[in-house]
């Protein structure tokens, strides 16, 4: 299954109102494409562009209350959205130099597992009552526009709980990661200056002149840069 990252308005994300890269791709150069979903287990009715948008009106109102903060943002089903398709692999990888910043005394290796909570790191970095300093990209998978350092968990217009952060603190979180990754500072995570080379099924070389993908993972905390900062214009 890919990840696709998606930026704009919940109301087109949910009726469907959008490509991604791979569609925009076939239908630019007019090529057939077919995006294959999980089958739902949900038989309730589809529901309309302007119920999805009510449910999500709704939802905004109800989260701005409980968090005592306000939440706007333009919701509806035509404004400009963006979207990329990093792979999994690349998304391993910031979130391992992430959990290896926070813990620079284990050794960073050379594969990303398939199952992050195989990494040592990670686990720590992820377990309850740990302050990590990249909250913000090690939990969230939707990010509300607003700069607070908080993340949390409650439940979404589907019914499903969702780890939820703030855009602009996640720009300055992959900003910062992104930092680390070019500076080459040898004492906070073994051997990472040349981090970046990630392979199929998650290799992690060093060598990038030896390995055609190399500029990937290094490309990955760019990615979320920018989608991170269209969230907040």
């Amino acid at each position: 299954m890919g990840l696709d990252i998606y930026v704009g308005p919940l109301t087109r994300y949910h009726t469907g109102n959008w490509e991604t890269v791979v569609q925009q791709y076939a239908r630019l150069n007019g090529l057939k494409c077919q995006i294959v979903r999980p089958p739902s287990t949900d038989s309730s009715p589809r529901l309309s562009a302007d119920q999805i948008r009510e449910a999500v009106v709704a939802w905004q109102s109800g989260m701005s209350e409980a968090l005592k903060r306000p939440l706007k943002w333009t919701e509806d089903n035509s404004s400009e959205y963006f979207t990329e398709k990093p792979a999994w692999d690349c998304y391993s990888a910031v979130a391992l130099l992430a959990a290896h910043d926070d813990h620079p005394d284990i050794k960073l290796h050379e594969v990303v597992p398939e199952d992050l909570n195989k990494n040592e790191a990670y686990r720590r970095s992820t377990a309850e009552g740990f302050k990590t300093q990249y909250s913000q990209i090690l939990f969230p998978e939707l990010w509300l526009p607003g700069d607070n350092q908080f993340v949390f968990k409650a439940g979404y217009i589907t019914g499903k709980e969702l780890w939820m952060g703030w855009s602009t603190s996640l720009l300055s979180q992959l900003r910062e990661l992104n930092g680390l990754a070019t500076a080459g500072v040898q004492d906070r995570v073994a051997g990472h200056a040349e981090l970046g080379v990630v392979l199929e099924r998650g290799q992690v070389g060093r060598d990038r002149e030896h390995h055609p993908e190399a500029h990937r993972a290094r490309e990955a905390p760019d990615r979320g840069e920018d989608l991170a900062r269209e969230a907040i214009t």
